[in-house]
């Protein structure tokens, strides 16, 4: 059985309600300290997932999707709400619908149960993920995250500081093993948790940006599947909102919360 936890490191208020925040590819949860720094009146844990930042030691796990997401579990405090991005989601869709979940409420930015599109499925095309693990070599890890994040905020009108924001926090950043960011594309093109996904018994908040190339804003409508699911679209934003649109991002994410 897997009784491994993830690392964490606390932020805000310790006496708040908890607030878990998990981050994306190809950056360690500081990417999301954005987030944790609008919600400093909670008990903010910022979590690394397996490879990542403080849970590097946990890389052997990174390209396993049941064992990343029982960590996870394993690792969230009771009667917490959680705030995931991106590939995030995935890993908490699974931990969500496990039993004796603790998560009150999710807030998914920019996240989806399945990343490649198909016929009745929005997102990205399956051969691109492919085209990224093709060029993604130990050489190349650098190279290719700036072309990441230059790829999410060049099509925005402030995607010049939002790439350097981004930029500045992944040179901050420990560098990422070459097999965890494999890992992550390759879960990228193969999991599929929408089952996991429709079962989901809590309030749930799925954000969106009108300009993302990677988890298209069209997924809004798939996503809301019943009156426990709610979905927004921010129009001046890509895959990063919370920092395009931030006191938007606050306002909506806050209301939901807190409501």
């Amino acid at each position: 059985m897997n009784n491994k936890c993830l690392a964490v490191t606390r932020y805000g208020s310790p006496h708040g309600k908890p607030l878990c925040i998990i981050h994306g590819w190809g950056c360690d949860s500081s990417f999301l300290l954005p987030v944790a720094q609008m919600f400093r009146h909670r008990d903010v844990f910022l979590i690394d997932l397996p490879g990542y930042g403080m849970s590097k030691d946990l890389k052997n796990i990174a390209n396993s999707l049941e064992e990343t997401s029982l960590a996870l579990f394993k690792t969230l405090p009771k009667h917490c709400d959680v705030i995931a991005w991106s590939i995030g989601s995935i890993f908490t869709f699974k931990a969500a619908n496990l039993t004796n979940s603790p998560i009150d409420k999710l807030v998914t930015i920019c996240g989806t149960p399945r990343f490649p599109k198909d016929p009745n499925w929005p997102g990205v095309s399956y051969n691109f993920i492919m085209k990224c693990k093709s060029l993604l070599t130990p050489r190349r890890c650098n190279r290719l995250l700036k072309l990441f994040f230059r790829m999410q905020t060049e099509e925005i009108l402030h995607g010049k500081n939002e790439f350097t924001i981004l930029h500045s926090l992944l040179s901050q950043s420990e560098e990422i093993p070459f097999e965890v960011l494999t890992a992550g594309i390759e879960m990228m093109a193969y999991a599929d948790v929408r089952e996991d996904f429709t079962h989901i018994k809590i309030p749930c908040l799925h954000l969106f940006g009108r300009k993302d190339r990677f988890v298209p804003c069209a997924l809004a409508q798939n996503m809301n599947i019943n009156k426990m699911h709610q979905t927004y679209v921010f129009e001046h934003s890509a895959h990063s909102p919370y920092l395009t649109e931030p006191d938007l991002f606050y306002e909506k994410v806050s209301a939901f919360l807190e409501n």
